[in-house]
């Protein structure tokens, strides 16, 4: 059933009980997502995003619930949390997706276009720098192999067969330091 529900949870052993415990269940999948965002509280309007859409497309709504979220006195990390429950559950491909840029371009849908937009840029910026720590890593590693290899040539070359208790030692540095 739709909504909010009370439940209770007993637990016991035999016919002696140990413990009572009453609790509140929200089931959003049968809810209509306009009457959840006519309702004051923000976290309805990110709750809207996984309810029924009723009238609304799918691109529709997720534009109806950024704009009560744009609209609203919401500011900083509470806003971006918000903005982010809906940009995570209502992924939009296809005919979807563009009818939402299409939407997205009608006049009045300024705000909402920017703040999808700063969305979007924070998203690719965090993915770029985890890109490029992962990517400085992976290179070092190689550098690191290379230079391993440099230092056993030219130990080879010099005093031939490299001992094993040097080839452990310069095997276990894992910095560009030491083997430089």
């Amino acid at each position: 059933p739709a909504g909010v529900r009370a439940g209770v949870l007993r637990e016991g052993f035999k016919e002696k009980r140990t413990a009572v415990f009453r609790y509140r269940q929200l089931s959003l999948s049968g809810c209509r997502a306009e009457d959840w965002l006519r309702r004051p509280e923000p976290l309805a309007w990110a709750f809207a995003a996984l309810m029924r859409p009723g009238r609304w497309s799918r691109a529709e709504l997720k534009l109806e619930c950024l704009r009560r979220i744009a609209r609203s006195s919401v500011v900083g990390l509470r806003k971006q949390v918000l903005v982010n429950w809906v940009e995570t559950y209502v992924q939009l491909t296809g005919p979807d997706a563009e009818e939402l840029e299409r939407l997205l371009d009608l006049e009045g849908n300024e705000e909402i276009k920017d703040m999808e937009l700063t969305w979007l840029g924070q998203a690719e910026a965090r993915g770029l720098e985890q890109g490029l720590v992962k990517g400085t890593q992976a290179a070092t590693r190689q550098a690191v192999e290379r230079l391993r290899s440099v230092v056993f040539r030219q130990i080879e070359q010099r005093f031939g067969t490299v001992p094993s208790p040097v080839r452990r030692k310069v095997e276990a540095m894992d910095a560009l330091e030491p083997l430089a």
